[in-house]
């Protein structure tokens, strides 16, 4: 018999970070709701650092952000008060070639504004090689002094606590600009249980267990304990099967047929970014997949401004929810009235994965503009949406400071973003990184990170 799990729910603050890539338009004189005010269009700069002065009204606004070939670099926050933001963002370590510097701004309704100017780095020579812009430019150097500390206290952590003898484990640190409270974190994924460790600059640490894929909490070999945390985890490999219901709530003239065409590109998306970041790690197939079923019921079936619930599927769209791994619920609604009944604060959350269902979803999403359905838009939220939650229910976590902790990517550059999803996938904390130097990836491992015992 399966225990029941409690959800513990992760409130996911979309709105001060991940944003969208933003669509290029340099500026017009006076009538776009972004300025660029310096540099000029065309401009032509030594390889020095790079001070880029904006302006924007419309507001009210929580957040700009600098982006450099669309790579968020820099930002500054807001309270949402004012109806206007401006001030001077840096790109401390520009790189040699021609680029496009785009300053985004975030509204407190979630609206994006952006505008963007393109100019050339050159070298001493005066030359401007070219750059393809794939890669995140360096916006801090030097050794990070507190790591190898932070490794040998999680390497103790994980012996004293749950009895594991590692030599290797994932260990990184993000590196946003101006930030000095982000954590050194850790994550394993080992047998049927997934560790989360982070080490903070004042001292403070926090480490937590769950289990993972349908885990029995009564065997033996188990290492969840009483501190740890009941909430089922997905292993980010294998077949990960999504049952996701539609609610239309009528006001978004989004029909069937177009909400269910969405879904597809947008899982094809996630499904491409996962692809490529398996190969990147030597593998042919890729590591994980997802697999979603489609079903769509209208607001009238439930309780206005509630979440559906297993027994209402099951009854609804005569799927089973029991026999997919995340059950996911995306409103389509203009009014958000789940959010705002809830107060959630928020348009998206995810709860957990691969286990026992909760009394409704593992998953939330509100779409309130039709827009947000397609992939081309300047706000294609279903798409990142869908791509960051999914990585909530493989363990991706909220620490102590309030915000998302992992390090995205493999931990070979810096980390400058908020918070990770498909298209800048953590794949260090996710043991997609051949940490301990044996020629596989950690997740596909039979002695990852360097174990020793037992």
């Amino acid at each position: 018999m399966k225990k029941k799990y409690i959800s513990l729910v992760f409130l996911i603050l979309l709105s001060s970070c991940n944003l969208p890539e933003p669509a290029s338009s340099n500026v017009s004189a006076g009538n776009e709701p972004v300025m660029i005010l310096s540099p000029q269009d065309g401009e032509i700069f030594s390889a020095s650092p790079v001070s880029i002065q904006f302006t924007a009204t419309g507001g009210p606004f929580i957040e700009a952000d600098l982006l450099v070939d669309n790579s968020p670099i820099s930002f500054v926050a807001q309270d949402a008060i004012s109806s206007s933001i401006s001030g001077t963002l840096s790109w401390d370590q520009p790189t040699v070639g021609k680029h496009t510097l785009t300053i985004q701004v975030l509204t407190l309704n979630k609206e994006i504004y952006s505008a963007s100017v393109q100019v050339t780095i050159e070298d001493g020579s005066g030359v401007g090689q070219s750059s393809s812009g794939d890669q995140t430019p360096m916006a801090q150097s030097g050794p990070d002094a507190g790591l190898e500390a932070a490794r040998q206290r999680i390497i103790q952590i994980l012996q004293s606590d749950y009895g594991l003898t590692v030599t290797n484990p994932p260990v990184g640190r993000k590196a946003r600009d101006g930030v000095t409270t982000d954590p050194w974190t850790s994550a394993l994924y080992y047998k049927d249980t997934f560790i989360s460790i982070s080490i903070y600059p004042d001292g403070r640490e926090e480490h937590h267990a769950y289990p993972l894929n349908y885990s029995d909490l009564s065997d033996p070999s188990n290492l969840i304990k009483p501190e740890d945390k009941p909430i089922p985890m997905c292993r980010p490999s294998g077949t990960i099967k999504l049952l996701v219901v539609f609610v239309d709530y009528q006001n978004l003239d989004v029909t069937q047929q177009e909400a269910f065409d969405a879904l597809v590109q947008t899982v094809a998306q996630i499904n491409g970014k996962y692809v490529e970041a398996s190969q990147a790690g030597g593998m042919q197939n890729p590591i994980l997949n997802l697999q979603a079923t489609d079903s769509f019921i209208s607001s009238q079936t439930i309780m206005t401004g509630h979440l559906i619930t297993p027994d209402l599927v099951r009854t609804s769209t005569g799927y089973d929810p029991a026999q997919f791994d995340i059950l996911v619920q995306i409103d389509l609604d203009a009014n958000d009235t789940s959010g705002m009944t809830a107060d959630l604060g928020s348009y998206a959350y995810a709860t957990s994965g691969c286990g026992d269902l909760p009394v409704d979803v593992n998953m939330w999403i509100a779409i309130s503009k039709k827009e947000q359905l397609s992939q081309t838009s300047n706000d294609p939220r279903l798409q990142y949406t869908l791509g960051h939650e999914i990585l909530h229910t493989m363990g991706y976590p909220i620490g102590l400071t309030g915000v998302h902790e992992w390090v995205c990517g493999d931990g070979s550059l810096p980390d400058l973003t908020d918070q990770c999803d498909q298209n800048n996938l953590p794949t260090l904390m996710m043991g997609w990184t051949d940490t301990d130097g044996d020629g596989v990836v950690e997740l596909l491992d039979t002695t990852p990170y360097g174990l020793q015992s037992p």
